[in-house]
């Protein structure tokens, strides 16, 4: 996991934000602007890497709080590939509006909870996960690649 020192103030935002489950996001307001069809194209300050949002996901940020630790991330464009295989995902996952680089990699994962709606991704491999609660891909767009679930639980 990067230090604190070593994130951009983009993912900084999302570090602070993570242990009260506060949303960042990072939308424009302007619908094409925030279409994530284009969200390859987003500059870097909306843009977050995936070894941020996974090292929050499995080791928190350290910081306590009396709130539920959830990331929540809206119109970020996320670089590199988020792999939580075979880990014990304590937090919830919320993505809205999202654009994703690589892969999500969730295979024999354990979670609570999976959104990842509107969100433009090139796919999912679950195979094998338990998810506890929601696994949520509405308006979600997989393209050229696919969501593996092949003996998931819920």
């Amino acid at each position: 996991m990067l230090t604190y020192d070593e994130l951009t103030p983009t993912e900084r935002e999302l570090w602070d934000a993570f242990a009260e489950g506060r949303w960042v996001d990072l939308r424009t307001g302007s619908p094409t602007e925030d279409d994530p069809a284009g969200g390859d194209s987003w500059g870097p300050d909306r843009s977050v890497r995936a070894t941020v949002v996974a090292g929050l996901l499995l080791k928190g940020n350290d910081r306590s709080t009396h709130a539920v630790a959830a990331l929540r991330l809206a119109g970020a464009r996320i670089t590199g590939r988020i792999d939580l295989e075979g880990a014990e995902v304590l937090s919830p996952l919320c993505l809205d509006g999202c654009w994703l680089e690589e892969q999500v990699r969730l295979s024999g994962a354990s979670t609570r909870m999976i959104r990842m709606t509107g969100t433009q991704v090139p796919g999912i491999d679950a195979r094998s996960a338990r998810i506890d609660g929601q696994f949520d891909l509405r308006r979600a767009l997989v393209e050229n690649g696919r969501v593996t679930v092949v003996n998931a639980r819920k």
